[in-house]
C-alpha cells in the first residue's frame, strides 16, 4: 500500500511541474525550450531601428560606416550578488547591432548578459547565434 502511495506521488509531482509553463519537464513535455536572450536578439533581424530605439531607449554609441550602415551599442551594469564570496560582482553587457542603410536591423551580438528571458520556443528551434 506504501508502494501504491509512493508512486502516486511521483506521478502528482510530474504532473505538477509539466503544468508549470518554463519548467523543464513542462518544456519536455510539450517540445519547447526556455527562451535566451539569443533569441530575443535574433527577434529584431528585419525590425525597424526607430522600433529598437524605441524598445531599448536611447543607445550608449552609435559609429556610422561608409557603407551607411550604422553600429549601435547598449551598454548595462548589472548588480550581481555572488553567494560564494558575499560581495556584490558587477556585469557590464553590450548589446550591439548592425542597422544596414535602409534602416533594417540586420546582425547582432552581446557580451557578458546575463538576462533573465521569459518564455518558450518550440524544441526544434536552434538557439540562434550572434552575427555580428
Amino acid at each position: 500500500m506504501k508502494k501504491m502511495f509512493r508512486i502516486s506521488g511521483i506521478s502528482a509531482a510530474i504532473v505538477l511541474l509539466a503544468s508549470c509553463q518554463g519548467s523543464p519537464v513542462g518544456n519536455m513535455m510539450r517540445s519547447e525550450r526556455s527562451m535566451t536572450l539569443s533569441d530575443v536578439m535574433q527577434g529584431w533581424v528585419g525590425k525597424n531601428e526607430a522600433d529598437l530605439v524605441a524598445d531599448l531607449g536611447a543607445p550608449f554609441s552609435s559609429y556610422q560606416n561608409r557603407d551607411g550602415s550604422v553600429v549601435i551599442t547598449w551598454k548595462e551594469i548589472t548588480k550581481l550578488y555572488n553567494r560564494t564570496t558575499q560581495l556584490y560582482d558587477f556585469a557590464h553587457c553590450e548589446k550591439t547591432f548592425l542597422i544596414d542603410p535602409s534602416g533594417v536591423v540586420s546582425k547582432w551580438k552581446y557580451k557578458n548578459c546575463r538576462s533573465t528571458v521569459r518564455g518558450t520556443v518550440l524544441a526544434s528551434t536552434p538557439i540562434p547565434r550572434p552575427s555580428l
